[in-house]
């Protein structure tokens, strides 16, 4: 719920994709020991310290809430992918 969560996203280099406010999540299957904390799993969840989770619903940075499926269609959203913390 409000406020949410800020993140940004980014790739295996570290170069910032995208910033976004994760509104909803729910627990997701962990996917392995392959993936590290906040790493994007094969799942497309964002691995946690234990298990995973799964996020329902987004806002990017200067644009409306809307779901992750939607976000996914127009955004990357891959596996290896690196979801950091912001202030």
């Amino acid at each position: 719920p409000w406020p949410g969560c800020r993140v940004r996203v980014c790739d295996a280099e570290g170069n910032e994709l995208a910033r976004l406010r994760l509104a909803r999540a729910r627990p997701a299957a962990d996917d392995g020991p392959r993936w590290h904390p906040g790493e994007v799993t094969s799942a497309g969840a964002i691995q946690a310290g234990v298990g995973a989770v799964e996020i329902v619903e987004c806002q990017p940075d200067g644009r409306s809430p809307m779901s992750m499926a939607d976000y996914r269609r127009g955004h990357r959203w891959q596996a290896g992918l690196r979801v950091e913390s912001i202030d």
